[in-house]
């Protein structure tokens, strides 16, 4: 038996970011900002209750994301990487619109 956490293909991180606009409120990014997290560790939980993952170690998850940055190193993975780069980008923006919330966003986790 086997369980991959993928994304669909067909929606390149590009198209995501896409259609979230860039002059939406520091607020509503702050909102998808929690969203986005709260469905990684919900993925990653289950993968976590499957055996799929570990909380203690090296395990899949660090493998499949071996560099948040945009990097073309990450060209070709999959699994957790669309999340963790939307994640990324979204707060990326978030600390330009609000450095405090920035700050309050990265506290929380």
């Amino acid at each position: 038996m086997s369980i991959d956490f993928e994304v669909d293909k067909t929606f390149p991180l590009a198209a995501i970011l896409a259609a979230w606009p860039e002059d939406a409120s520091a607020a509503s990014d702050e909102t998808l900002l929690f969203h986005l997290t709260t469905a990684l560790e919900a993925a990653l939980g289950d993968a976590t209750d499957v055996g799929v993952e570990s909380d203690m170690g090296y395990s899949t998850s660090d493998i499949d994301v071996p560099s948040v940055a945009s990097h073309s190193q990450n060209d070709y993975r999959s699994g957790f990487q669309q999340i963790v780069r939307m994640i990324a980008e979204v707060w990326t923006r978030l600390a330009k619109k609000s450095p405090d919330l920035g700050l309050r966003a990265l506290a929380a986790q």
